[in-house]
């Protein structure tokens, strides 16, 4: 059964077996960029801070005013580069947004790709439409436990969907744009722990955190 998205990123390890020479100074680098660390900081202070004030402000409070606390909470002299607030939202709500029917053209398909196992059992079904996947694929493992349905959009992955190991456990919960990894990702291990990250685009990533004041505000 082929990937569709590559394992979660990698924390770099660092190798003290062996000393390397280097005529320039090496420089190091924070685990997260700076920005970061000071919005996730910000993200907990203002948590807090919300979810101590009177009843009236913990039952329902509006992004307006987390967003505000958040800010309340930086010091632009140390942050110079502003977090992409507005990238970040879009991309928090991308997964409970999403609707097959309006994101993707509802067109009938020309023909189908299909694919078997040795056994003769199917393991995908893709519809096609001008010699491109579009719309919704069907995958399973060659027992018959459905591997996922993946969303096509003229050739290119888009939307969300959930991949299932073999034994009918979910594996992974992703999430497309255009053929891109974008928004809310996660990996399930079998210890029952997981992993999040948030995607703005394949090489910009955030931990789960930063979608924080967007889950509070009920907007998710």
């Amino acid at each position: 059964m082929s990937k569709f998205l590559e394992r979660p990123p990698k924390k770099k390890r660092k190798d003290h077996s062996k000393k390397q020479e280097s005529s320039l100074p090496r420089q190091s680098k924070p685990a997260l960029p700076i920005p970061l660390i000071l919005w996730i900081a910000a993200a907990i202070i203002a948590y807090i801070y919300l979810f101590n004030t009177d009843t009236a402000d913990r039952s329902n409070p509006s992004l307006e005013t987390i967003i505000e606390k958040v800010f309340e909470t930086q010091d632009t002299r140390q942050n110079p580069t502003p977090f992409p607030e507005e990238a970040v939202k879009q991309a928090c709500l991308w997964k409970d947004n999403f609707v097959f029917e309006q994101e993707i053209e509802q067109i009938p398909p020309d023909d189908y790709i299909k694919d078997y196992w040795g056994t003769g059992e199917p393991r995908s079904v893709e519809p096609i439409v001008n010699g491109l996947r579009h719309g919704m694929g069907h995958y399973t493992f060659a027992n018959g436990v459905v591997y996922g349905d993946i969303p096509w959009k003229h050739g290119q992955k888009h939307g969300t969907f959930t991949l299932f190991r073999e034994d009918g456990t979910i594996e992974q919960t992703l999430s497309y744009k255009d053929g891109r990894v974008y928004g809310v990702n996660i990996w399930f291990n079998r210890n029952g722990s997981q992993t999040t990250w948030l995607y703005l685009d394949d090489t910009t990533f955030y931990p789960a955190l930063a979608c924080v004041p967007y889950q509070i505000s009920g907007q998710r």
